[in-house]
């Protein structure tokens, strides 16, 4: 919720969040996960104590949705949820969209697969899931998306692609996205 260049407080944050959206920001220390939540009421923080097992319930997690694996993904599925939803359950009920910041190596997991219940069933359609509640989408931080939502940049784009060798060989950017106007075109040659 803040920016070391330009800070901004919560309260133009919270300007900008529609009435049924929670801004959840995540912050990992080696001892505890605290989240920030951030909606039209105000902002909350609630510190979560986590042990030296959390980075591996994450790589369970992901590896239970890689490897197809229902029990392993029930299982660290509960436990992040447990960890991250649980404790501010009742700063979110009655939300209808969550928007995460997530950090460290919470930004590799889709929050929105995390089971809300308990379930003994091998069958993913059976399951229930944080998106069946909430829609969910992400963000960087705070401040991006205040600046993201007041209109400054909101139909800005900024792109990142290799470089080639040969500049004949380079495809004309212009000609793959003609309906985007460019307003700026930087080329950089070398290695950085």
């Amino acid at each position: 919720v803040w920016s070391d260049a330009d800070p901004i407080g919560s309260e133009q944050i919270r300007s900008h969040l529609p009435r049924r959206t929670s801004l959840l920001e995540y912050s990992i220390s080696d001892t505890a996960i605290s989240i920030f939540v951030l909606d039209h009421r105000g902002l909350s923080l609630i510190s979560v104590p986590i042990g030296e097992s959390f980075p591996e319930i994450v790589r369970e997690y992901m590896r239970s949705i890689r490897t197809v694996d229902p029990p392993l993904f029930r299982k660290a599925s509960r436990q992040l949820y447990d960890l991250l939803i649980s404790p501010i359950e009742g700063k979110i009920r009655g939300k209808r969209h969550l928007v995460i910041v997530p950090d460290g190596i919470l930004q590799s997991i889709p929050f929105e697969a995390f089971l809300t219940r308990e379930s003994s069933t091998n069958d993913f359609s059976r399951m229930s899931y944080l998106i069946s509640n909430f829609s969910v989408s992400y963000h960087h931080s705070a401040r991006l998306l205040s600046g993201s939502q007041s209109g400054d940049g909101l139909n800005s784009f900024v792109g990142i692609a290799p470089g080639f060798r040969d500049q004949a060989s380079a495809p004309d950017i212009t000609a793959l996205f003609p309906s985007v106007g460019i307003d700026a075109l930087y080329v950089r040659s070398g290695l950085v």
